[in-house]
This record gives structure tokens, C-alpha cells and sequence, in this order.
């Protein structure tokens, strides 16, 4: 009798810790499944203008200090117009036009000068040749011109004194001319007979003697190789991962470029040459992006099936001083901000409603946590429209955006005068950029649970350690009672 008494309490006990543990468990995992949070609208500014964003837009920049919005009109196709529009507002400032059609491209894309007062673009000047346009950012009118043998690409060097050349027939880009253009009026040096295999710059160091290039080998081999601007010399600096050719990132000051090698991804010191494996690749990387101060890296890779087909989307985001990883999740983001302390990602679904950014903030008091803003399509466009450039302010508050429709780019590769698209500005919330704030008040309720969970389960077994030794005591007193 008084042994089944003993154990009905022994079972009241248990079932009581039991319940205190299932209570705050479940109350702990309630909190760390919504600690994620719904989808979030987002304010935006709409320019449409066909006069301005007539053709398939390839390229947008912002200007140094970031008041200014440059839309290049038909990079690649026939568009000869340069929308100059002012980024609070939303209002067009003026309209470049230059001598002929834009043909600046992913790999020469348009630069200013250290100061922002002077924007330098390629354009045609016939079917064979190009020159670079020196474009005064505060008249908006063409300064100076330089022209090019043939076709090319260019770099600035980093005092905005010097233009460094790549030149050679569009037909044939394996014989090449190295020449160095003073910008200030125009006189050029000796150019140095090259010979490559259709090379594409990537970067030019600080001290603008070294420039970087990516090409591949008469065996398909892909290799990063510097050229020195005074003799033309040729070094082989890394040699590159096969799927993963023409990616590269580099840091504001071009001190450090990074690219995908053949195992790892490496970081490259421009003025010394010195190659620094970072971290091992996993699958072929399809983005890099660098922090401004080069000490964060984000790497987009694609997964891909035994076919070669794209069946994921993986993302790490490393500190490059420690090699150590800061995130890793399977969130298409592909683009770092300026200070390295989030990542952005433009996803466009079916829905032709809206579509979604993804932001993930990177925090060192918490954990990176992912948010989604939604933006909705311009109404007056019901047709699915696709992204073609964009650009995020320093602070990480607005992306600057160039929609032209799907119809638009499947004629040709780029959309022609009839086919107008849209410059949005996304005015992202603050909660998709900006990390929980420290507050000992306020915040860290995570960790308070967790303690309350660590101190209710330390006390429940306290509890039950107690009811074990009075259930043990109980019985030998009823046994010693028996005899």
C-alpha cells in the first residue's frame, strides 16, 4: 500500500517536471520560429520617360557622391544617349548625347574621375572603331574625346590622370595594342604590340603599373595575368576555376582584386602580385562581391546536377582578414554593401504583381538574419518586366533599379526606341538594413529565455533529485517498519 502511495507520488512529480518542460521548451521554439518575420512593403520612386530610358539600358551608375543617377541608353545596341537624373528627387537633370552609339560593356563599363567631375564612356565612331568620351558631369557636355584603334578596353588610374588602353579589331582581339593616354590633353605613348587570346580587364593596380586581365589559353585553360603597363610584360598571376571564368570582385582603392581560382578563391595584392588563398570553393561561383574596405566577401555559387544544370543557389559570406565564414544559407544574394555589414538579392517570381528583394543583415550581436521586401511592378506595366542593372547608395537605403520588358530584350539582345522601361528607386525599410539594437532593456530577449529555460530545467531536476531521495528514504522506512 504504502509502496504503490510512494509511487503515484513519484509519478505526480514527473509528470509535473514534465509539464514545465514542455511549457517552456514549446514557449522557447514558439520564439525562434517567429523570430523570422513576414515580408515587409517598401516605398519607390518611378521615372518613365521615353526620351530618357529608351532603349535596352545595360548599364546604371551612380555618380562619386551619390546625388547623381547615370543611365547609359543602349550599351551594346544603338542607343547614343546618357539620362543624367537626380537621385532624391527623381527628376531628369539632362540628356547626353554622344557622337555615336554607346559601346562601353560589362568589361568597360563607364568610370569617373577621383573628383566626379568628369565621366568617361565608349562610343562608335564607325563599324570598326571607338573612342573614349570625357564628359563634364556639371555642364553635362563633352570635354575632350580620345580616339581608339579599333575597338578596346580601359581603365583609369587612381590620380584620374591616366587612361590605360587595351586596343585591337573587333574581328580579331588576339593582337592587341598597350598604350597609356594623359587625360589632360589627350598625348599618348608608343603603344606596345601584344598578343593575347581575347582578353578582358579586370583591374588596374594603385600604382597603375600593373593591369589585370582574364583570358584563356589556346588549350581552354582560364588564367589571370598581369601586363606591365611600361614594357608589356606578361605574368601568369593565378590560374582560374573553369566555370567561374570572367567573376572577379575588387576592393574601392583596387589595392586587392578576388577571383575565383582553380581551388580556391584567392585574393590578389594589384601592386605586388602576392596570390592569397582565402577559402575553398565548393561548386562554380557565379558572383563575387567585396566590401569597400576589401575585409568582406560575399561568394554566390551554383549547384549544379549531372547534366551541368543550375539546381541551387548557395551563398557565404567570409571575413577575408580571418578566412572565417559569417554566413551560409541557400538565399540567392549577390550583392554586398559598400561597408559589408548586409547583402542584397533581386529575386523576380511569376507573380507580375510585385517581386522581392532579399536582405541579409550580418551583426555582431546576433546572428545574420535573412528579410524579405516586397515592391510592386509599376501598375501602368502589366507585362512581366526584367531587371537589366542596378546600384545600392553606400548606406545601404536605396537600390537604384532599370526595368525593361521581357519582349523588349528578345529582339537582338537589347530593346530598341519603341520599347520604353522604368528607373525605380527602392527606399528600403529600415528593418531589412539595419541590425536589432543593443539594449540591455530591451533586447536579448532570446538569450533571457534561454537562461529562464536553463534555470527552470536546473531547478526541475533539482525537484526531481529531491523526490527520488524522499521516495528512496520513504520505502526503506516502510521496509524497516515490515521486519
Amino acid at each position: 500500500m504504502n509502496t504503490n502511495r510512494c509511487a503515484e507520488r513519484c509519478k505526480s512529480y514527473i509528470t509535473i517536471l514534465l509539464s514545465i518542460l514542455v511549457f517552456f521548451s514549446s514557449s522557447y521554439l514558439a520564439f525562434a520560429e517567429t523570430s523570422s518575420k513576414s515580408p515587409i512593403p517598401a516605398n519607390a520612386q518611378v521615372l518613365e520617360n521615353p526620351n530618357c530610358i529608351i532603349s535596352y539600358p545595360n548599364q546604371l551608375e551612380l555618380s562619386p557622391d551619390e546625388k547623381t543617377i547615370y543611365v547609359f541608353t543602349g550599351i551594346g545596341g544603338a542607343g547614343n544617349t546618357i539620362c543624367v537624373i537626380d537621385a532624391q528627387s527623381m527628376q531628369i537633370r539632362g540628356i547626353v548625347t554622344l557622337p555615336g552609339p554607346n559601346a562601353g560593356d560589362y568589361w568597360s563599363h563607364p568610370v569617373f574621375s577621383p573628383d566626379g567631375t568628369t565621366l568617361y564612356s565608349l562610343y562608335k565612331t564607325d563599324d570598326r572603331n571607338e573612342a573614349i568620351a570625357a564628359i563634364d558631369t556639371t555642364t553635362l557636355t563633352i570635354s575632350r574625346t580620345y580616339p581608339l584603334s579599333g575597338g578596346g578596353h580601359f581603365k583609369l588610374s587612381q590620380d584620374g590622370k591616366t587612361l590605360v588602353v587595351l586596343e585591337g579589331w573587333p574581328e580579331d582581339f588576339t593582337i592587341l595594342e598597350l598604350r597609356t593616354i594623359t587625360t589632360d590633353d589627350g598625348t599618348s605613348t608608343q603603344p606596345i604590340l601584344l598578343r593575347g587570346h581575347n582578353p578582358v580587364i579586370q583591374s588596374l593596380s594603385p600604382s597603375g603599373r600593373n593591369l589585370y586581365i582574364q583570358e584563356t589559353d589556346k588549350q581552354g585553360t582560364a588564367w589571370l595575368k598581369s601586363i606591365d603597363t611600361s614594357t608589356g610584360a606578361f605574368d601568369d598571376v593565378a590560374e582560374l576555376h573553369d566555370r567561374s571564368y570572367l567573376i572577379s570582385a575588387e576592393t574601392a582603392d583596387h589595392s586587392t582584386l578576388f577571383v575565383p581560382g582553380k581551388d580556391n578563391i584567392v585574393a590578389i595584392h594589384t601592386d605586388s602580385k602576392k596570390v592569397t588563398p582565402l577559402i575553398q570553393e565548393q561548386h562554380s561561383v557565379t558572383h563575387l562581391s567585396a566590401s569597400k574596405d576589401g575585409n568582406h566577401l560575399l561568394i554566390n555559387e551554383s549547384i549544379r546536377d549531372g547534366s551541368g544544370n543550375v539546381i541551387k543557389s548557395n551563398t557565404r559570406i567570409i571575413n577575408t582578414v580571418t578566412a572565417a565564414t559569417l554566413a551560409n544559407t541557400d538565399e540567392y544574394l549577390t550583392t554586398l554593401s559598400k561597408k559589408g555589414d548586409f547583402a542584397y538579392g533581386v529575386s523576380l517570381p511569376d507573380d507580375e504583381q510585385a517581386y522581392t528583394i532579399k536582405t541579409m543583415i550580418l551583426s555582431t550581436n546576433s546572428q545574420p538574419t535573412v528579410q524579405s521586401v516586397t515592391v510592386p511592378h509599376y501598375p501602368q506595366y502589366p507585362q512581366q518586366y526584367q531587371l537589366g542593372s542596378y546600384d545600392i547608395s553606400s548606406d545601404g537605403k536605396t537600390i537604384y533599379q532599370v526595368f525593361v520588358s521581357d519582349h523588349a530584350i528578345t529582339h537582338a539582345g537589347y530593346a530598341d526606341a519603341s520599347e520604353p522601361g522604368y528607373l525605380m528607386a527602392v527606399r528600403m525599410p529600415a528593418s531589412a538594413t539595419t541590425p536589432p539594437e543593443v539594449d540591455d532593456a530591451a533586447d536579448h530577449s532570446g538569450n533571457r529565455r534561454a537562461a529562464v529555460f536553463a534555470i527552470v530545467t536546473t531547478i526541475a531536476i533539482i525537484v526531481l533529485g529531491w523526490a527520488s531521495v524522499a521516495a528512496y528514504h520513504h520505502m526503506r522506512r516502510t521496509n524497516f517498519a515490515r521486519r
